[in-house]
């Protein structure tokens, strides 16, 4: 698997693109979203990437290593933050319930 990053790093995310999307669209397609089978892949996938991340400390390359030193080079996340949470202004309505809005 690091061979293939580093030589070529965008086949790499590609092949595991398609393997997200066949995986999670068969269990999706199977389970539905609110299954407990949809939950474990993604957090399988998710393990995996934190995995290969830490393992190959790339957390640098992807800005994960924690907050940045200079912040006022991100100070035009706010408008994005605005215009990202301007739906739920007017009230909270989700459209799941219970337990799906924890896997969902």
């Amino acid at each position: 698997m690091r061979t293939l990053y580093e030589k070529k790093e965008i086949l790499f995310a590609v092949i595991w693109i398609v393997a997200y999307c066949a995986i999670l669209g068969t269990i999706r397609g199977n389970f539905g979203d609110e299954s407990i089978f949809m939950l474990i892949a993604l957090l399988v996938f998710t393990t995996g990437i934190i995995v290969f991340v830490k393992a190959n400390h790339l957390e640098d390359k992807y800005g994960l290593a924690g907050w940045p030193k200079d912040l006022k080079r991100y100070i035009f996340f706010i408008p994005m933050w605005i215009l990202a949470t301007g739906n739920i202004w007017d009230g909270f309505a989700p459209s799941y319930h219970g337990a799906e809005l924890v896997i969902s």
